[in-house]
């Protein structure tokens, strides 16, 4: 009896320490990432340049589609998935509209960068490239040396956690897929408030999925990265809350380690991927546990209208849409806004024009990174 009785013991204490030094093991391999945020001037560095980050795809390019439509037959898709992703709306591409949204509602974001993945054929017509605020950034220059034999890659996943290698990107930076706009005023103390001595971790306040069961795929890959950072954390899983689709606040020192230290093994999973699946790795949603976790962020609901594009009434849905953005209490209310593509089938007639002309009555100025009188027709 006092045999196993030291031996329940023995293996509760070795599995405890093990524990422990797992999680120091994870948490502490650089040490420069634990006093980030006790240098004084962070902040202020930050307030001095924060840099707006867009990843576009152009998916009419001629070059594009017969890539994407390799790599959907190398990993056994339809290629009916070749018009549904990627897909652009021409006149009413949405980066264009989100670009006059940040002028009108962030104009103290230092400088633009489109990411993009050829600079060639991947340049949005409209886009003013001799305007020294704004930059195209291709994929082979931000992937690592070891990760560029997997381009081009599809895998929007691989793409975001590799913006922080922008060459010249700010320390703090601000990142929008090219879907969402700026809806009111964004100020820095927003983000990061000087009573603060981290940036907020934004979240929807919803649990993230922790089994993938039942799941489609973008819920499988969730429930997939939050097994990864309770793994490395230990967060009680009711404590993993997801992030939406809205801006998206880094500071690059945080990132680099996350990905390069704690969450290595799915970080070269996922640059070595060329279409996006159940282990890809989603930087935005560790990023903000992680902030949370480590470094005691306080967490902020982040208040962004997400409109979903179906194929059913979906010019009905749009033009209420648009109705509502125009009020008073909507604009108060939503930071951000989303018109996200979920059509499976081909574009409805007359949803191109809704969409153009409610975008347009919302932000009829030109941003300074246009071509005056220029029209899209990529």
């Amino acid at each position: 009896m006092l045999v196993g009785c030291l031996l329940l013991v023995f293996f509760v204490l070795r599995y405890s320490s093990a524990s422990v030094a797992d999680r120091e093991k994870s948490c502490d391999t650089a040490t420069d990432v634990d006093h980030i945020f006790e240098d004084g001037n962070l902040r202020e560095r930050c307030k001095l340049g924060v840099d707006l980050v867009y990843t576009w795809v152009n998916g009419s390019d001629p070059g594009h589609k017969h890539a994407l439509g390799n790599i959907l037959t190398q990993v056994g898709l339809s290629r009916d998935n070749l018009e549904k992703r990627f897909r652009d709306f021409g006149e009413a591409s949405t980066l264009k509209y989100s670009l006059r949204s940040q002028q009108k509602y962030a104009q103290w974001l230092r400088h633009v960068w489109v990411v993009t993945a050829d600079k060639k054929t991947q340049v949005p017509s409209f886009l003013d490239l001799h305007v020294d605020t704004i930059s195209v950034v291709d994929h082979a220059t931000i992937f690592p040396d070891w990760a560029k034999d997997a381009l081009p890659t599809f895998d929007s996943c691989a793409i975001e956690m590799n913006l922080h290698r922008i060459p010249g990107l700010s320390e703090c930076y601000l990142y929008l897929n090219d879907d969402v706009l700026f809806n009111k005023q964004l100020e820095f103390n927003m983000l990061w408030p000087e009573s603060e001595t981290v940036p907020y971790a934004w979240t929807n306040y919803i649990i993230a999925p922790y089994s993938s069961r039942g799941q489609d795929a973008w819920g499988t890959k969730l429930s997939n990265v939050a097994k990864s950072i309770r793994r490395e954390t230990r967060m009680k899983r009711k404590d993993i809350l997801l992030v939406g689709h809205h801006g998206h606040f880094f500071v690059k020192p945080v990132v680099k380690y996350l990905l390069e230290e704690v969450f290595a093994p799915e970080m070269r999973e996922t640059a070595l991927s060329r279409y996006r699946g159940p282990n890809s790795f989603w930087i935005p949603f560790v990023y903000s546990n992680y902030m949370f976790w480590k470094f005691h962020a306080t967490r902020k609901r982040v208040h962004a209208f997400y409109h979903p594009i179906h194929e059913e009434e979906a010019v009905v849905a749009l033009e209420e849409t648009f109705e509502k953005l125009s009020t008073i209490p909507f604009k108060s209310k939503y930071a951000w806004v989303c018109f996200n593509d979920l059509l499976d089938k081909s574009v409805p007639p007359g949803l191109v024009e809704t969409l153009k002309h409610g975008l347009e009555t919302i932000f009829p100025h030109p941003s300074t990174y246009e071509f005056i009188n220029s029209s899209i027709h990529d």
